[in-house]
């Protein structure tokens, strides 16, 4: 399951669809059009549903739209993409900073799809697909403030999210 971003890059690839969403004939550009039996991605297709974990509280990645309540943001319309290039519905479970691995780990979703940062530990635990992209975090102070980097930060009282890696 962990491998599941990957499989998606290679499997999504261009050609023509099939009646079979589980055939393996080669497509026109000689890849294979889906999966192997028995695999991961097989079980998601058969089951017509992919549930993929986004954070509901990162706009403009992922959030509940308060007009409508909905999940809105640009990992649900990625997980949207790649459901509707297996031929499946997504669902969507809120995944927050704490739960998002042991949820990859214990299969309550397929998919992660959510702000996280690459590191060794966590790359022991799961598997990462190519990042997506790139946050490049910043520490935000007042304009008149006289921190110009990390190290101005020694003896200061600092705040960040839960659960980052900042």
């Amino acid at each position: 399951m962990m491998t599941l971003v990957a499989l998606l890059g290679a499997a999504c690839g261009g050609g023509e669809e099939t009646d079979d969403p589980t055939s393996t004939e080669e497509e026109d550009d000689g890849t294979e059009s889906e999966f192997e039996e028995g695999s991961t991605m097989a079980a998601i297709v058969e089951k017509g549903e992919i549930v993929i974990g986004v954070k509901y509280d990162v706009p403009p990645f992922g959030f509940k739209d308060p007009q409508s309540d909905e999940i809105r943001g640009f990992d649900v319309d990625m997980g949207t993409q790649i459901a509707e290039a297996l031929g499946v519905e997504p669902k969507f479970v809120e995944a927050i900073s704490d739960n998002r691995i042991p949820f990859l780990k214990d299969g309550t979703v397929d998919l992660i799809l959510s702000t996280m940062t690459i590191t060794t530990d966590r790359e022991y635990e799961i598997d990462f697909s190519n990042p997506y992209f790139i946050a490049h975090g910043r520490i935000l102070v007042p304009g008149d403030s006289d921190i110009a980097g990390v190290e101005d930060l020694a003896g200061k009282k600092v705040c960040t999210a839960i659960g980052s890696t900042y």
